[in-house]
């Protein structure tokens, strides 16, 4: 049996032990992963694995116990390889995939300045990936900007190298700095709605988390060491990366699609019910103006309750207070066409859906809400498929 391992300090929040462990299972390999936490790495360790990922804070002193030399003096992937130790780094290719998969691929021509927190090895990394634009590092260690310079600093595109935020709802910036940005990438990726990525979603400042990264640059550690292609698996890890750490689910998107059908056949709450239960009509609050506040009483009362299943209204991601009260959840956007929410409205009454008007300026509205408040985004169908597995793996 061949063994493996990620190697680093505090790292029980990571997430690579699922993924490495579903490759291995997948491909049905002879082998184990496991996580090593440490406080200081050597070349004996090394060579107790076949293979290792490097992490914080290890990524640049691992470049001096290998047998080769990294490029990029940087080093996550190890291969022991006939009692040589062959250092790769596959963060690179994984963060190649995050730029090339999300709309920043787009506009990339466009970006002029990145504004980089953090100086360490995957600060490094990006630096040389962005080569030639204007980069500024804000880092507590020796660099050109400190942290408190982020009022006076500007840029295209933030990234936030470091470990802030990961496994907290924690940021080193303040809400009024994500105004400065056009696009923000965190490479953290747990928890999925960090604190970051709500104050991303204030400022209205596109959002990507590090979640891909993660899960491409594993592939690719896994390839160096099996010599097998595993990258057709990478919406597939992502599930099961979501069914084994998110133990509450939301779900958000338009009237219609299929959001209470749903929470119902699995035995959740739907918020809209629960309203309707303790205040009456939805329409006479509306008329009132206050269905809105008791949405969030509500909303807030269910959370407090543990509620594991939860369908909200159409109109929840409208109070940005209700998303952070959401932030433990699993937020999954059911979303449909537009097309086939047209024919349902047609034979179905909902208070703020009188006429095919209303319901183009509800669309182009909440559409963009929808996107940047979801953990993911399934239709009817996955979404159900992906219900179906979550009550498997949670009876209790």
């Amino acid at each position: 049996m061949k063994t493996f391992a990620l190697i680093g300090k505090q790292i029980s929040y990571s997430y690579s032990k699922i993924i490495h462990e579903y490759l291995i299972n997948y491909f049905k390999i002879d082998a184990t992963y496991e996580l090593i936490s440490i406080d200081n790495i050597n070349n004996e360790l090394l060579n107790e694995y076949d293979g290792c990922n490097i992490t914080i804070p290890y990524k640049e002193e691992v470049t001096t116990l290998v047998d080769n030399q990294s490029n990029l003096k940087m080093i996550n992937t190890i291969l022991n390889k006939d009692h040589h130790l062959l250092g790769y780094n596959t963060d690179l290719a994984g963060f190649d995939y995050l730029i090339n998969n999300s709309l920043i691929k787009k506009i990339l021509p466009d970006i002029k300045t990145i504004v980089i927190l953090g100086s360490g090895a995957t600060s490094k990394m990006i630096q040389y990936y962005f080569k030639d634009k204007d980069i500024k590092i804000i880092s507590s260690h020796k660099s050109n900007y400190t942290y408190d310079m982020l009022d006076d600093i500007k840029g295209d595109l933030l990234i936030n190298t470091t470990p802030v935020g990961m496994n907290e709802y924690q940021s080193l910036l303040k809400d009024k700095h994500l105004y400065n940005y056009h696009t923000v990438i965190d490479l953290n990726y747990n928890p999925l709605n960090s604190k970051l990525k709500y104050q991303a979603n204030l400022a209205n400042t596109y959002y990507i988390n590090g979640l891909d990264m993660l899960i491409v640059q594993a592939i690719k550690a896994f390839e160096i060491w099996h010599n097998i292609n595993a990258m057709f698996l990478v919406e597939d890890i992502k599930k099961e990366i979501l069914l084994q750490t998110q133990h509450k689910i939301a779900l958000i998107g338009f009237p219609l699609s299929g959001k209470t059908t749903l929470i119902k056949e699995f035995n959740g709450i739907d918020l809209d019910e629960e309203i309707i239960k303790e205040y009456g009509s939805i329409d006479t609050l509306i008329k009132k103006k206050e269905f809105r506040i008791k949405e969030s009483i509500i909303l807030n009362n269910l959370i407090n309750k543990n509620t594991k299943l939860l369908a909200c209204g159409g109109g929840i991601v409208l109070n940005s207070d209700n998303m952070v009260l959401l932030k433990d959840y699993l937020i999954i956007y059911v979303k449909e066409s537009k097309y086939l929410l047209k024919k349902r409205m047609e034979n179905n009454y909902r208070p703020l859906l009188t006429n095919k008007n209303s319901f183009d300026k509800m669309y182009y509205k909440r559409k963009k809400l929808y996107e940047k408040y979801a953990s993911i985004t399934m239709n009817y169908e996955q979404t159900k498929e992906f219900l179906n597995e979550f009550k498997k793996r949670n009876k209790n």
